[in-house]
């Protein structure tokens, strides 16, 4: 039986005020001509950026706004011998600007960075635009080195004319037409987007996952793990997109970020023809600010150079021990011309297995620890095991250097492998996906990949016919297969994958399983059991509520309050510290995964996020204060009352206390109300 911990409701308050002033009218820049006219002077935002002496001196990396006349570009690498003040310009990649229209002198110059494939390129660079040279310019970018000198990196806006150009405009770009070749919204799952975790954050065995606030669906990248900023590495990978009968492609796609180093070095868009490891990094036009979670478009991103082909993109993210930002990404769309492909298959994701990290050689089954899923539970009879093989397709037959782990099912044996502890509770219908291939070396061999047969929940599929041959040069080239399962889900479902030795003459491999629910119905989950002690509040001694408030946990000052969802009371916290904990009575659990759940709100408008976790209880009754457990990642509160779960694993029977706690420091009061 499933084990519940429930605290009924918490509600957040943050009293903040804001202020507000009126945006200055267009940039009306004085001076250039013989250097006369009033110096250029700033604080680096878009209505007073820095001018060029000032912009000179802050070189700390940090991103702020820039003033100046745009004077020439840099043909080449060497500034000192390659400057060009006067056309033609034959370099789109840069510019010089300065604090005079007229100058031609490299050091009074701030050289800036034109990124490719951005607006700011196109409208910027005076390769393409001759008439711009003279004009006066506003930039936002990254102050530091560029050319050995004091420059501008990866600009993302800029005011040109008086218009704007990129992210700084406050309005999105015009969104590409054509005909949509492939779309994932994230409002529900994942989708068929694969996740290939290079580095994990210490303590944790994830940084992508599909999250919703406000019911609005989104992929999550963090490795802020226990309030600690982790090193990781994560690609959130699409599924192939067919651009083989199109001229013009473009991607699309919504996305926020806050706490980012360099945005431009740790959230990244790269793309690869489908079957090759030659990824490419492609520009991110437009970012939001970082200072909310406002999602903006990213701007165009033009695909053409990839059309012609199959392609696969993916959305990179870094962090460091210095700093690990949060990105949020959704609506992803690529529209070009030519006609549609076959639509991918939609369903809510049930799980995606691709066997994780790559082992070095031919791995027993029983020894495989790099499951991506560590909640299913993983079994196999017969010689069955774990190796790495380059991932050919029927797209790319040749490929020797992308490599994934397969289950390799070996020939003349009977094999299987299972999967079980599947939640498909709540599902009638389901479509079961994978890839398989075989050994089909020799020549004039040939088996129907079908042999390798399916049972969920102990009932036998039906698996199409894929016939693979040496003579079609199909030897160890995965092929996806795809079997309708019309049986319902439960709570604790079974998949199972197996082969007869007598069918299995040439030996098969598995990879990339995934299932989606496609129909709702069949069986509800088991009911559980609230372990906690009043977790309503309802029954309180003089001021605190009973099993509540635990010593040495609870650090946040707190009262009786009667706003609740429902019933008499609530709890109100009160503090403005961070991680400021209130803590249940200690309670004994057994080995296994337990719920966490509580209703929550805030009350203003102000940006609020809860934690919630757990400590253990040493044998002297203290808690164990370098072990205090928080569930990742933080949940975002709205007006509203909305229910917050997360699960945790105990591998040991062990004493806790459960506790809720602000993720936030950076406001002037906060308050919770929990019930």
């Amino acid at each position: 039986m499933k084990k519940i911990l429930n605290a009924l409701f918490l509600t957040i308050i943050t009293l903040v005020t804001f202020s507000c002033s009126d945006v200055p009218a267009p940039y009306d820049i004085n001076g250039g001509g013989n250097g006369e006219g009033p110096a250029l002077t700033g604080d680096g935002t878009k209505e007073n950026p820095y001018d060029i002496a000032s912009a000179m001196a802050k070189q700390d990396n940090s991103e702020a706004w820039v003033m100046g006349y745009i004077v020439g570009n840099i043909t080449d690498k060497d500034i000192k011998t390659e400057s060009v003040f006067a056309p033609p310009f034959t370099n789109p990649a840069n510019i010089l600007i300065a604090a005079d229209a007229d100058e031609t002198d490299y050091k009074k110059c701030i050289p800036v960075q034109l990124v490719g494939g951005t607006d700011v390129r196109t409208a910027l660079n005076l390769k393409d635009n001759e008439g711009n040279l003279g004009k006066a310019v506003v930039i936002k970018g990254q102050l530091t080195k560029y050319f050995g000198v004091a420059g501008l990196k990866n600009p993302t806006a800029a005011v040109l004319d008086g218009k704007d150009i990129g992210d700084g405009g406050g309005t999105d770009p015009e969104p590409p037409t054509g005909t949509v070749l492939f779309e994932e919204t994230f409002a529900a799952s994942q989708g068929a987007f694969t996740i290939n975790n290079v580095q994990l954050p210490e303590g944790s065995t994830f940084v992508w996952q599909w999250s919703a606030y406000n019911e609005s669906g989104y992929m999550k990248a963090s490795a802020f793990v226990n309030n600690q900023n982790k090193a990781a590495e994560s690609w959130l990978i699409s599924p192939s997109v067919d651009l083989t009968k199109s001229s013009d492609a473009t991607l699309v796609f919504d996305h926020a970020y806050k706490f980012a180093a360099d945005k431009t070095k740790d959230l990244t868009l790269w793309v690869t023809e489908t079957g090759k490891d030659a990824w490419a990094q492609i520009a991110i036009p437009n970012y939001s600010d970082g200072a909310s979670w406002t999602f903006v478009s990213s701007g165009n991103i033009s695909l053409k150079d990839y059309v012609g082909k199959n392609i696969q993109f993916a959305f990179k993210y870094v962090s460091t021990t210095e700093a690990a930002g949060m990105w949020e990404v959704k609506n992803v769309k690529v529209v070009g011309d030519g006609d549609v492909p076959n639509p991918p298959v939609e369903g809510d994701k049930i799980f995606t297995e691709t066997l994780g990290a790559l082992v070095s050689a031919t791995t027993a089954f029983a020894d495989f620890q790099n499951w991506d899923n560590k909640d299913l539970t993983f079994s196999a009879t017969g010689k069955v095991d774990i190796r790495a093989i380059a991932h050919r397709t029927e797209e790319n037959k040749t490929e020797k250097d992308n490599k994934v782990n397969n289950i390799w099912f070996p020939a003349n044996g009977d094999t299987e492998f299972s999967i079980s502890k599947i939640n498909a509770a709540g599902y009638k219908k389901f479509v079961l996906l994978y890839e398989a291939a075989s050994n089909v070396f020799d020549a004039g061999t040939s088996i129907d990949l079908n042999v390798l047969k399916v049972a969920f929940n102990g009932t036998e599929l039906t698996v199409p016919s894929k016939i693979v041959s040496k003579d079609n040069n199909d030897a160890n080239v995965f092929y996806e297969m795809q079997v309708d399962i019309n049986i319902a889900g439960t709570a604790n479902s079974t998949l199972k994958f197996f082969a007869a030795g007598t069918d299995n003459t040439k030996g098969l491999r598995l990879y990339n399983i995934r299932l989606l629910g496609v129909e709702k119905g069949g069986t509800d989950p088991e009911p559980s059991t609230n372990l906690l002690v009043n977790p309503s509040f309802e029954t309180w001694t003089e001021t605190n509520p009973d099993n509540w408030g635990r010593t040495s946990v609870t650090n946040v000052t707190y009262e009786k309050s009667a706003i609740a969802k429902t019933g008499t009371n609530a709890v109100l916290l009160k503090g403005n510290g961070k991680n400021a904990r209130f803590g249940s009575s200690d309670i004994t659990l057994a080995a296994g995964t337990y719920t966490l759940s509580v209703f929550s709100k805030r009350i203003s408008a102000a940006e609020t996020e809860l934690r919630m976790g757990y400590v253990p209880i040493k044998d002297d009754g203290t808690p164990n204060s370098s072990s205090y457990k928080y569930l990742d990642p933080a949940d975002k509160l709205t007006d509203d009352w909305e229910q917050y779960t997360h699960e945790f694993t105990l591998d040991a029977e062990t004493k806790v206390s459960i506790f809720f706690a602000s993720s936030k420091s950076n406001v002037a009061e906060r308050d919770f109300f929990n019930r």
